[in-house]
């Protein structure tokens, strides 16, 4: 459905006197006016001088309208189109083909002709102080004129009484009003150029802020000739695609500032629709936004691929590559086919990288989400990094294979590690988290008896001090445990239902025992177990990614997505 909406005012009326259509009220030095192809007599009837005195000497008497011919204001436009409303009530025969609304006429043609539009909403001005230029009676007349011209309704939209039709900041409030009433689905045709010039800027400023992506302007074309012969004006459609477009890229980097990438995403979609409804209605050559359409296609897969691994979704975000004809692969601002590489891709960096965003975004359900979902993460690959995958199957012990390999002493320390004095060697073991961290202790003890140049991972496990506000912890292992309570604590807050507030988490630091750290240690803490060298994090990402303040993929997803998004805005 296609909507049209206009401001009208007073040079949006004129009326037969004599055999030229004379604007009731056209006193506006607009540029570009066209006079071209006048006759002498035309031309000589378009003077201000001859104009007013048509109205004030000829229609004015004929509709009884008060006037004062020395005064600043030589007639009520309001009385006159009071008057003239009567009298086109009256005698409609008369009255109707002696009336030409040919701007407006001209707006509502091209909404008809060309986008189907079946009704115009018409902003309308009714002043408590009966303002002499109030738009009222202008706009019965106009609504009772199209619609026994063509059948086409106006609907009045009023101005409130205690807005004052030229207060700009009262104006964009009410217009802004209007427009979130508005289905953001549908098309909508505007015209400005009746009324103040605050209703004009009101409009126009909305209109384009609106969330209403598909909008055009309609811009009648002023022709002297076609006024005086009660001729419709010719139109044409207007896109301020660009400020749009920079409106909407602007948008898109606020959403990226906070990693919303499916936000993002939805908005560039959209814009793109929007290109495609321009190019449709022949607002813009589709050769004029190739490029423009080669970088927002980049864009949304980078940022596809970064809502997937957002969601740990690994294959779909190598898909999108492998799908896209290497469009991201070439695009030298990203390194996303690096990320993704089998050899390159780090679930570990993806995982903390996660935790460092939700704690940004205070988001503290999620973040104590991921970093459960990190901690389990860097347990399963230290056991697979020192060979203890061999004796599992489906994550349960085989007891008795894992007693025979890591002996009896071991093997009985594991048991006090699980408080399971009953454990035997037939017994299946399913594994706790507590249970892997146990698991890999006694992996990493066995391997330090069995070489001595593993002594050193033993003692990053179990020796190495870090010092925190909180305390020192002694070894990996503690930095672990540092990190169980906070993880009890995520766990019983998502089993009873209940939020997490910033309060609540200054109660939980309250309440917490020696070994456990303070919430705003966790990130760091988390970097000190990725920094160890029993993880074997590479270097390179280490570096850049955990000792660093950049987020990995993350960081170069958003980056390159905003350079593309300033190119198209610089170059297009």
């Amino acid at each position: 459905m296609t909507t049209l909406i206009a401001n009208i005012g007073t040079s949006d009326l004129a009326v037969k006197i004599d055999q030229y259509y004379i604007p009731v009220r056209f006193d506006r030095n607009e540029p570009n006016i066209d006079e071209s192809e006048l006759t002498e007599n035309e031309q000589i009837v378009w003077t201000e001088e001859w104009r007013q005195s048509d109205i004030i000497k000829k229609l004015c008497p004929e509709l009884e309208v008060t006037t004062n011919p020395q005064g600043k204001q030589q007639f009520s436009f309001r009385e006159l189109t009071e008057k003239l409303l009567a009298a086109y009530q009256e005698d409609e025969a008369q009255w109707h083909q002696r009336i030409s609304p040919g701007r407006l006429q001209g707006v509502v043609n091209t909404a008809k002709n060309q986008f189907n539009a079946r009704f115009a909403y018409i902003f309308v001005t009714d002043q408590p102080t009966q303002h002499p230029d109030d738009s009222v009676y202008l706009f019965q007349i106009l609504k009772k004129w199209f619609w026994d011209e063509m059948e086409f309704q106006l609907i009045p939209k009023y101005i409130p009484s205690d807005i004052s039709a030229v207060s700009l900041d009262d104006l964009l409030n009410f217009y802004d009003r209007f427009f979130q009433k508005l289905d953001n689905q549908e098309e909508i045709l505007i015209s400005i150029k009746g009324g103040t010039p605050q209703m004009q800027n009101a409009l126009r400023l909305q209109a384009v802020s609106s969330t209403i992506p598909r909008q055009l302007f309609i811009d009648p074309c002023l022709s002297v000739k076609n006024v005086l012969n009660g001729q419709p004006s010719q139109c044409q459609l207007t896109a301020y695609w660009k400020y749009m477009r920079n409106q909407k890229y602007q948008t898109v980097e606020q959403l990226l500032e906070r990693w919303d990438f499916d936000g993002a995403i939805n908005i560039l979609k959209s814009w793109q629709s929007v290109l495609t409804f321009f190019t449709q209605k022949e607002i813009l050559k589709k050769r004029e936004i190739k490029q423009s359409r080669k970088r927002l296609d980049v864009v949304i897969d980078t940022l596809k691929i970064a809502r997937s691994l957002f969601n740990l979704d690994v294959e779909g975000a190598r898909n999108i590559i492998e799908n896209e004809n290497n469009e991201i692969a070439e695009n030298d601002q990203s390194r996303l086919s690096e990320f993704l590489d089998e050899n390159y891709y780090d679930s570990l960096l993806n995982l903390y990288t996660q935790s460092c965003i939700y704690k940004n975004l205070s988001q503290i359900a999620n973040f104590l989400a991921r970093v459960h979902s990190l901690y389990e993460s860097i347990i399963h690959h230290l056991i697979k990094k020192k060979g203890g995958n061999q004796y599992l199957n489906n994550w349960k012990i085989n007891s008795k294979q894992f007693q025979d390999t890591v002996g009896d002493q071991l093997f009985q320390e594991f048991k006090k590690l699980e408080d399971r004095s009953w454990l035997e060697p037939r017994h299946n073991i399913k594994f706790s988290r507590y249970s892997k961290r146990n698991y890999l202790e006694i992996i990493i003890k066995h391997r330090a008896q069995t070489n001595a140049n593993l002594q050193q991972d033993l003692d990053h496990w179990l020796n190495n001090p870090f010092t925190f506000n909180s305390g020192t912890f002694n070894g990996i292992l503690e930095l672990f445990k540092s990190l169980d309570y906070w993880i009890e604590k995520r766990n019983d807050l998502v089993h009873n239902a209940e939020g997490i507030s910033q309060q609540r988490i200054q109660d939980f630091n309250d309440e917490r025992d020696n070994k456990a750290c303070l919430y705003e240690e966790i990130v760091p803490i988390l970097s000190q177990i990725l920094s160890s060298p029993l993880v074997e994090l590479n270097r390179n990402y280490r570096q850049e990614f955990v000792e660093q303040d950049n987020y990995y993929i993350y960081s170069n997803a958003k980056e390159s997505a905003i350079k593309l998004l300033r190119e198209d805005t610089t170059n297009n």
